[in-house]
């Protein structure tokens, strides 16, 4: 099912100065067209799946071919921005700092980070200022392509670079470790810092609280300190059904801080996860 939700403030069809921010997942699609200043103020989300049966034919059609009518065929999509980007979908990645990255080994480091390499994917970097290191991940070639052929200025990155970024730039009085949990349905990214600077980040998979709190035990053992002494925030993974008493096994071990999404009053309601890096919303 197609969804728009657009601020009662925004006009789609005027050709005032906004930006757009691209998302492809699995399910779909979803275009976020923001204000160019501020950066944050959200004006609408376009919202597309890919189970949309081919009246001719009343089969499914493939992602590829989905997402080529949309970007041919959405109004809006035709109008200007002043930027486009690419929020990538969230696969395995690793940070490499700057010291030691060399361009043209890029395929060494990420067929050694994860392993074998599908010729459907390539491998992509992000520049993060804080840390001073490079984000490598992998992207679906066929989906760039769809997306540089109409928008050929696109700007890409990895959907967690946003969330590291805002993590370590985020002023925080508390200087002792801090673990940051990002989850989403079946996987989640840790990342712990120390007086502001990050010590750990490994992407992994789980299937249910307790292999995640068993990670985070193990973590804390690396570097000798107790749950009890360590702040731990949880980025849920499904807003709409979120509860606090969801994670009170967390709480239990850690001092737990549940961050809850900021969104503007037209997106009440909807559950936002899915979309949290790509709309940079954070608290």
């Amino acid at each position: 099912m197609d969804i728009k939700l657009i601020d009662p403030r925004f006009n789609p069809i005027e050709f005032q100065p906004k930006t757009l921010s691209i998302q492809v997942n699995r399910d779909g699609c979803c275009f976020c067209i923001k204000k160019e200043d501020p950066p944050q103020d959200i004006l609408s989300l376009y919202i597309y799946s890919w189970i949309e049966e081919s009246p001719e034919s009343g089969k499914m059609r493939f992602p590829e071919e989905r997402l080529e009518k949309i970007l041919f065929e959405e109004p809006i999509l035709q109008t200007e921005f002043t930027r486009q980007a690419w929020c990538v979908p969230e696969t395995p990645s690793v940070l490499i700092p700057n010291d030691l990255y060399l361009p043209e080994e890029i395929s060494k480091y990420g067929e050694k980070a994860f392993g074998m390499h599908h010729l459907e994917e390539e491998y992509q970097i992000d520049h993060l200022s804080v840390p001073e290191a490079c984000h490598l991940y992998s992207l679906p070639v066929k989906t760039r392509h769809l997306l540089q052929n109409t928008f050929p200025s696109l700007e890409i990155y990895h959907p967690l670079t946003p969330w590291i970024e805002h993590i370590l730039k985020t002023p925080r009085d508390n200087q002792s470790m801090l673990f940051f949990l990002n989850l989403g349905e079946t996987h989640a990214t840790l990342a712990v810092t120390e007086k502001g600077e990050l010590q750990f980040f490994n992407w992994f998979t789980y299937s249910n609280h307790e292999e995640l709190l068993y990670f985070l035990f193990s973590v804390a053992g690396i570097f000798d300190k107790k749950p009890e002494n360590i702040s731990l925030e949880i980025y849920p993974a499904n807003q709409a059904n979120h509860t606090d008493s969801s994670y009170k096994s967390f709480s239990s071990y850690f001092p737990t801080q549940i961050i809850k999404t900021k969104a503007p009053d037209f997106l009440e309601g909807q559950n936002l996860q899915p979309f949290l890096h790509l709309l940079k919303i954070y608290p």
